[in-house]
């Protein structure tokens, strides 16, 4: 499921660089007065129980305000994400690579259209180059429906966000095995809490179909 990690971080915390506004309102994301010493999502996959976490910090370096997003599992981080002043800064990716240096996203486009429904449409697009591969993803999200999810005993309105996107391998030595992967997911975002379950469905290099239901299991102090 690292195929889907590109994309996770920048839904995570949804406010874009072109626009000074939320995609999911501010409401419905993780309080920043709550991260304190930091915070760490637990997520787990309905079928597999496989675990990926994210850890979500505050950074103050020289006067300016930074959140700071890892994403990992049990075994490696995937990703990580820096956001000055709640708009997305700096994106790395730590397995494009093959262990060498992480490689550092290029932010092509991330805004907010006015397409006349609820919260518009949030259209993104990063690129990731080494000197062997160049890795190109594009997502569009928008609005799906209202809901409700139970969290702690306690029942909280949620938004239910569509996204489809797109990942583009081109491999720099052999243009034959480039390959195009389409993402269809959803993403539930709950008040007060942030992303509290997501879905996610492709077709790998293979032609395998992958489907993957993942919950939020807890919020946990970082103690460091």
């Amino acid at each position: 499921m690292k195929i889907f990690s590109f994309f996770f971080l920048l839904l995570f915390i949804n406010k874009c660089s072109d626009n000074s506004n939320y995609f999911i309102p501010n409401d419905f994301q993780y309080p920043e007065n709550k991260i304190e010493m930091g915070k760490t999502f637990v997520y787990q996959n309905n079928a597999t129980q496989e675990l990926t976490f994210i850890d979500l910090k505050i950074l103050d370096i020289n006067g300016q305000h930074f959140q700071t997003l890892k994403s990992y599992d049990s075994n490696s981080v995937s990703d990580s994400l820096k956001l000055l002043n709640g708009r997305t800064f700096e994106i790395f990716n730590f397995f494009m690579n093959k262990g060498g240096n992480p490689v550092k996203a290029e932010n092509l486009k991330d805004t907010i259209l006015n397409n006349g429904k609820k919260l518009g449409i949030r259209l993104t697009e990063r690129k990731y180059e080494t000197e062997q591969l160049q890795y190109v993803t594009t997502s569009q999200e928008q609005f799906l429906k209202d809901t409700t999810v139970v969290w702690e005993n306690s029942k909280l309105p949620c938004l239910v966000t569509q996204t489809n996107a797109k990942i583009k391998i081109k491999v720099n030595a052999d243009t034959s095995i480039n390959h195009l992967t389409e993402v269809a997911s959803e993403f539930y975002y709950a008040k007060g809490i942030g992303v509290i379950k997501y879905t996610v469905q492709f077709t790998d290099h293979n032609g395998k179909e992958n489907y993957g239901v993942w919950e939020l299991k807890s919020i946990k102090n970082i103690n460091n």
